[in-house]
């Protein structure tokens, strides 16, 4: 590689990415109500997107990358185009043409290409990419280390998958575990055998209906606005239910991935209250959604892409929620007003890289915008961020559960007389001097194994590279000096003083016959694709998806903790398994070519 040559197109990439940032502020319109008007395009063509995108085929991967540049896009276009309609009376709208989607698909794009010209000079700088010239402009290869930064990602797909086969009617067992359902309320614990609960219902399925299209197509009607066709529709009992139900599922998931924990205190609102607000919310967005496909086929004369991004009346919404949740009012309004984002708050998220779009906007007249592109990403990772930067106390507050949170979902899956589980956090020291803390810890009664856990909540929901390097190289050193220091200690003072320290309770003098170091990181754990690996060789690194998933496929075997550190040891310097796909964007006159910056996944 010649530096020299790379810190060169690092610099031309840099001024690539200023020149597209330029020309995307050159044409956007001075008059605030007129950025506004294209402020709501944009959030239009976003919103149709997340309807209409498409999915997985290899002829449409270069419309994929094209929908992510937009996304990357979307952050700049709110900060230059938001602005408030204080002193507007209504709502400014206009109808939606093929000429002003073009306008505004193309400036999220300029956008976007600004964005990705800058994400990619910093990769250069830091040696994931390597660039080179050729005649139309510039092809840019991953190096063999870039796959690898997909593997975490890949785990949570594993795990999934693997959760939807123990769900299935006909599978009665997994390997060594006989399943039994937990809904079923027969539990086996009585009987001898390993046994593995599942949950295959979902929270109010009773509520689903399994014809919802025929409840949902006589609601629809067309609705003229004057400026254009837009989709009407009625609302019954059964409908609102069906969603509610599948939005319960959804949110319990997304609450927990984004690490917002029920009871966890955000001025006056708590995690509960804040979750049964965004589960009505993100109910009726799905609904609307189901609504505008049902409309697409069955009434041809509205305007899908004019129908799909709404607006209502801040008190409306509030009293709707009120009433179909039976809240009270004044938490309604709490929370409502924490997840909503106003014009002035838009400057914000400069330093906030990944696809911003919160559930609700304030448009400052007594209206908000409800945009359904807010469910690209967990909308809770949005909020989440929200709070931290209107409050920077809130990001303690919502770091403080996550630890016993993590360490309860372990300990669950080491249930049963087999094990015994120590509670809190637990200090080694060397006279009165704390040498380092035991995040987790569980005791095999049976074998004499005892497995030491460090747990690691870190929110890597981020595209800058510097960050990311920063997090990855934390994580790592964090890690083995914790392997270290556990390590040292034992060889110092022996299992004996350990087992006094853990209050562990052992029936024979020998009970210890070996110690397991594990990190367990609930995002990301496998840093070698950014340049930095644990070296202990005591410890077995893993991350949340990928632990339970290997728990599961190793069942109750003889020697569970030596099967998990063997193979999870075994798994810590992979190779991903991707197919790296070659992507063209023209930017400012060059054709750029992306080898293996976008990736597909054949698992």
């Amino acid at each position: 590689m010649n530096h020299s040559n790379q810190k060169k197109i690092y610099e031309e990439f840099q001024s690539l990415a200023q020149e597209e940032l330029n020309g995307a502020l050159a044409v956007i319109p001075s008059d605030p109500i007129h950025r506004l008007l294209v402020f709501i395009e944009a959030i239009r063509v976003l919103d149709c997107w997340t309807v209409s995108s498409p999915k997985a085929g290899r002829e449409e991967q270069q419309t994929e990358s094209y929908f992510q540049i937009i996304q990357w896009g979307w952050n700049l276009a709110a900060k230059n185009l938001f602005s408030s309609l204080q002193n507007f009376t209504g709502f400014p709208l206009a109808k939606s043409t093929d000429q002003s989607w073009a306008f505004a698909q193309n400036l999220l794009h300029q956008f976007g290409r600004s964005v990705l010209m800058e994400r990619a000079a910093e990769m250069i700088r830091h040696g994931y990419l390597v660039a080179e010239r050729n005649d139309e402009g510039f092809l840019v290869r991953a190096v063999d280390k870039m796959p690898s930064q997909f593997l975490d990602e890949m785990e949570f797909s594993r795990l999934e998958a693997l959760e939807n086969t123990l769900n299935k009617p006909d599978i009665e067992s997994f390997g060594e575990w006989e399943l039994f359902d937990i809904n079923d309320q027969v539990f086996p614990f009585d009987r001898v055998g390993n046994f593995l609960g599942r949950n295959r219902g979902k929270p109010l399925s009773d509520w689903e209906r399994d014809d919802i299209d025929d409840l949902m197509i006589p609601l629809i009607h067309p609705w003229d606005s004057g400026h254009g066709i837009m989709m009407g529709y009625d609302a019954i009992p059964e409908v609102d239910f069906h969603f509610l139900a599948e939005a319960i599922g959804l949110v319990t998931k997304w609450r927990d991935e984004a690490g917002i924990h029920p009871s966890v205190k955000l001025g006056e609102i708590n995690g509960v209250d804040l979750s049964m607000i965004v589960t009505i919310i993100v109910s009726s967005y799905i609904k609307h959604i189901k609504f505008a496909s049902l409309a697409a086929k069955e009434r041809p004369g509205i305007s899908i892409q004019q129908s799909l991004t709404i607006w209502k009346p801040f008190k409306e919404l509030e009293q709707n929620i009120t009433d179909f949740g039976e809240f009270d009012q004044a938490l309604v309004r709490k929370a409502l007003t924490a997840i909503t984002v106003r014009a002035d708050e838009v400057s914000m998220f400069n330093e906030h890289t990944p696809f911003f779009m919160p559930l609700l906007l304030d448009l400052g007249n007594g209206l908000v915008l409800c945009p359904i592109s807010s469910l690209i990403r967990n909308p809770f990772h949005s909020i989440a961020i929200l709070q931290e930067l209107r409050c920077p106390e809130n990001k303690i507050r919502l770091s403080d559960p996550r630890e016993n949170w993590m360490r309860t979902d372990l300990y669950a899956l080491f249930q049963g007389t087999r094990y015994q589980c120590l509670d809190g956090n637990i200090k080694i020291r060397d006279g009165n001097t704390i040498i380092t803390d035991i995040d987790a810890a569980i005791f095999d009664r049976l074998t004499g194994e005892l497995a030491l856990f460090q747990l690691k909540w870190q929110d890597y929901a981020t595209n800058d590279i510097r960050q990311l390097r920063s997090k990855a190289s934390n994580l790592t050193n964090d890690l083995d000096e914790w392997a270290d220091k556990v390590t040292a200690w034992i060889n110092q003072n022996g299992v004996k003083r350990l087992a006094n320290s853990f209050r562990l309770k052992l029936t024979r003098s020998d009970g210890f016959t070996s110690c397991y170091l594990f990190g367990l990181s609930r995002a990301a754990a496998r840093m070698h694709g950014y340049g930095f690996e644990t070296h202990s060789a005591s410890l077995a690194i893993a991350n949340w998806p990928q632990f339970v998933r290997m728990r599961l496929e190793v069942g109750p075997a003889e020697r569970v903790f030596r099967e998990l550190h063997q193979t999870l040891r075994h798994r810590m310097n992979e190779a991903a398994t991707i197919q790296p796909l070659s992507i063209t964007v023209q930017v400012s006159g060059y054709s750029v070519i992306f080898d293996g910056l976008w990736n597909t996944c054949n698992e």
